[in-house]
């Protein structure tokens, strides 16, 4: 997370739509998918709650150790591509919250709710109370981190991919990253209702997976066919950005937007590889499961 490099700074797809109603306008996410989600990234609330505790208490250093043993794998991995940073394993895991523990601690930090997919979760995580650079961050205008993780077998956090948002990079380097171009051509495509405008955005072998749906499409075509399915479902939705993120000069971005459908707000998140003429590789979908249920995009 965010609050570790600080301290190293410092020194879609069928668904499901409708709006609460009981309606089907985009059948094909499965509950059953959904709610294996949930409980395997459960993880991730206890470790926010875990660490929370931990900044409250003025943690010894043996505190760090057992939290860190307990939320993450052995072979943990945080890559932070931004800020050129790697660490790989829980004992350079505990020491950067040792670091931002001595560091950061007047910091103030709000977790946004989890966007999930089968094999990865999007946190969107917002600072405050934090200078970099020429930028203080207020509450008003926090510093917003984006972590994909990945959680092994025993239930343990195995990876985390660190991206930041647009705003944020912008206030700390004063320039504005390529992938940002992809992004905002990425939500106009889908607003268009045009499969073509979509598939363009992709490489000729890209692929999007969106395990919620239980869908793997491989191939601009196979691309297009979802776009198609999308749009004949919600004809009327718009996608609205909410926090467009990358990694500044890094090969992988994404979007945490809402699909707005007869007023009602489904989040989605993607994440993608892109490739050097910054078309898209691979995608990974996933979506706010309360909003899920809200909007009725998980019917019977």
């Amino acid at each position: 997370m965010l609050y570790l490099r600080l301290a190293w700074l410092a020194a879609l797809v069928l668904l499901v739509g409708g709006c609460g109603d009981g309606s089907t306008g985009l059948p094909g996410l499965d509950g059953d998918a959904v709610a294996a989600a949930e409980a395997k990234f459960v993880v991730l609330d206890a470790e926010a709650k875990a660490f929370d505790e931990l900044r409250s208490e003025d943690a010894d250093s043996e505190a760090v150790t057992a939290f860190v043993a307990a939320s993450y794998s052995p072979e943990i991995v945080f890559d932070d591509v931004t800020f050129g940073q790697y660490d790989e394993g829980t004992e350079a895991v505990a020491q950067m919250y040792r670091t931002f523990l001595f560091y950061m601690d007047e910091a103030s930090i709000s977790h946004r709710p989890y966007i999930l997919g089968d094999a990865t979760a999007v946190s969107v995580i917002d600072f405050w109370d934090v200078t970099l650079g020429p930028t203080t961050f207020t509450e008003d205008k926090p510093l917003v981190e984006v972590d994909v993780m990945e959680v092994a077998d025993d239930g343990t956090i195995s990876s985390n991919v660190l991206f930041y948002d647009k705003q944020s990079l912008m206030n700390i380097f004063g320039a504005e990253d390529r992938l940002f171009g992809l992004i905002e051509r990425y939500v106009g495509a889908w607003n268009t209702g045009d499969s073509s405008e979509v598939g363009a955005l992709y490489t000729e072998q890209a692929t999007r997976h969106d395990g919620l749906a239980r869908i793997d499409a491989a191939g601009r075509s196979d691309i297009e066919a979802e776009a198609e399915r999308w749009f004949a479902s919600l004809p009327e939705a718009n996608w609205e950005t909410v926090v467009p993120f990358a990694q500044q000069h890094g090969d992988r971005a994404g979007v945490v937007f809402d699909v707005v459908d007869d007023a009602c707000p489904v989040t989605v998140a993607v994440v993608w590889e892109v490739d050097e003429g910054g078309q898209i590789e691979e995608e990974l979908v996933h979506y706010d499961p309360t909003t899920l249920r809200t909007c009725a995009w998980l019917g019977g």
